[in-house]
């Protein structure tokens, strides 16, 4: 029997979103997924702008890679689900192997600019999120909230300070998060200035403890 989806992915095969070839039902394609495979290794990071909020930081893969970073941009801009998939995959065998991870409470995630959110019709966020959810078991909840009336620039192109003063005061917790260990995910830390504003606000909120993890980290 021949489904309305086979015909789509007839008239709309898949391409992969590293090098643009044809790649079948998964999305991307054996060879990239490969290189992809390769550049996996979850490793502790720090930053000064964490600060005393953030108890641990793990990052998944190296930041300055190309393939990486397509995928990444493939996510942001396009919601293109099999690196969603891919990328959350990788994330759930990460959170399964650490004790710690995997006694969370709730996965939340970094929320974008609403003007970024509305641009393109989704938060890359919350798609990750949900699927590492479903994958691990763990409650996902959007726990971080943009503040309507404080305007952030985007943080790309900033300093380190600038970064630090643009997400100041930025967000705020919608959701009772007392007592909770909370997992904070954020798709890339550059300086870790958004994340640590997050941790901030989680813990004077009343969580006990907050867990970053990242698909890639320029620290």
């Amino acid at each position: 029997m021949i489904y309305f989806k086979d015909i789509i992915g007839l008239i709309f095969p898949n391409k992969c979103p590293v090098c643009g070839e044809l790649s079948g039902k998964d999305g991307i394609c054996l060879g990239c997924r490969n290189e992809l495979d390769g550049k996996y290794y979850p490793h502790t990071i720090w930053a000064e702008s964490f600060g005393k909020y953030i108890y641990r930081g793990i990052s998944l893969f190296p930041y300055d890679e190309d393939d990486v970073k397509k995928m990444l941009f493939s996510v942001k801009m396009r919601g293109n689900r099999s690196a969603v998939s891919y990328f959350s995959s990788k994330a759930a065998d990460g959170i399964m192997l650490s004790k710690e991870l995997l006694s969370c409470d709730v996965i939340t995630f970094v929320t974008r600019r609403k003007s970024a959110e509305r641009e393109n019709g989704y938060d890359q966020g919350k798609l990750y999120t949900d699927e590492l959810s479903r994958l691990t078991g763990i409650k996902n909840l959007t726990l971080l909230k943009r503040k309507i009336f404080r305007i952030s620039k985007e943080q790309k192109g900033l300093s380190k300070s600038e970064r630090e003063e643009n997400v100041k005061g930025a967000f705020y917790v919608s959701g009772d998060v007392k007592g909770k260990r909370i997992l904070l995910f954020d798709d890339v830390v550059t300086t870790g200035a958004s994340t640590g504003e997050c941790a901030r606000v989680l813990l004077e909120s009343g969580a006990k403890r907050v867990y970053v993890l990242c698909i890639a980290s320029k620290l």
